[in-house]
């Protein structure tokens, strides 16, 4: 699901209120719901409503984007949760300073970022 389908851009509480009756519906039927990445704008405000539904539910999950600078922060940040990620490349157009503008960039953060914590890190 994208956040904007459910109304983010007009009311955060009226999206998580929509999320959640979407997270609870597939959680009564043994079902999950994942949570699209938009564009950066969004990232944070995605994040923000990820967190507040992984606290009720391990039947929701989030797509990262392996071409954002940010996704290996945003992936640490999200460990202590037992998240559920999908990694993706990406797909919107975001300025240089944003995102990996090289394809051979974003395909190594991706492959970055698949590895076990430890090995990313260098630990």
């Amino acid at each position: 699901m994208k956040p904007t389908q459910l109304g983010l851009d007009f009311d955060e509480a009226l999206c998580l209120a929509n999320l959640q009756r979407l997270v609870d519906r597939a959680a009564a039927r043994r079902n999950f719901v994942w949570i699209d990445m938009e564009g950066s704008p969004y990232v944070d405000r995605t994040l923000h409503l990820f967190r507040q539904l992984r606290e009720r539910s391990d039947r929701v999950g989030v797509a990262l984007q392996a071409y954002l600078r940010r996704t290996a922060a945003d992936l640490d940040s999200l460990m202590p949760l037992g998240p559920a990620v999908r990694i993706v490349k990406g797909a919107y157009l975001e300025p240089a300073s944003v995102a990996f503008p090289a394809k051979r960039d974003v395909d190594e953060n991706f492959y970055r970022l698949s590895l076990p914590r430890a090995r990313r890190s260098g630990a």
